[in-house]
């Protein structure tokens, strides 16, 4: 029975569906670093397909001392929290130089959606919590120095 299963599966015999898009994934990292030299959080993404990304980060106030950006366009507003926006369409990463030693940063991160795509994310940590406001997706967690990966997948409407 099980080997008339296999080459059923095998010769095709379950439907497919051969119109689906295959979804576009774009990687990010997020991770402390503290050293003798200098301490800073940073975040890098890997877009290979170009998917347009507005992501709002949402820090402590006053935790930063300064903020360097390769790849896309960096905001900075400085209120009763730290606001760092950024609008990319490629590889992109932000470093922010902590004002001191942090063993662990409250960090939420705001996911703008694109309009024709569904969009999903998968978080590889422990503690984290995920939640979507319209088409915005918000991931909170407490960043330590184990960094922390996830991927935003997008899925073309129909």
């Amino acid at each position: 029975m099980l080997m008339a299963l296999g080459g059923y599966i095998l010769s095709g015999g379950f439907p497919s569906n051969s119109s689906s898009k295959p979804l576009i994934f774009v990687d990010y990292s997020a991770y402390l670093i503290n050293s003798s030299n200098e301490s800073y959080l940073g975040f890098d993404i890997s877009n290979p397909h170009g998917m347009p990304n507005l992501i709002e980060m949402k820090l402590p106030s006053n935790i930063d001392e300064s903020i360097s950006a390769r790849g896309g366009i960096v905001t900075i507003a400085h209120g009763t929290d730290t606001l760092v926006r950024m609008n990319t369409s490629t590889d992109a990463s932000v470093k922010i130089y902590l004002l001191n030693n942090w063993s662990q940063v409250p960090l939420t991160l705001n996911f703008s959606g694109t309009e024709d795509y569904d969009t999903s994310l998968q978080v590889h940590s422990q503690d984290y919590l995920v939640t979507r406001k319209n088409d915005t997706l918000i991931l909170s967690l407490n960043l330590t120095g184990d960094g922390v990966k996830f991927e935003q997948s997008y899925a073309e409407k129909s």
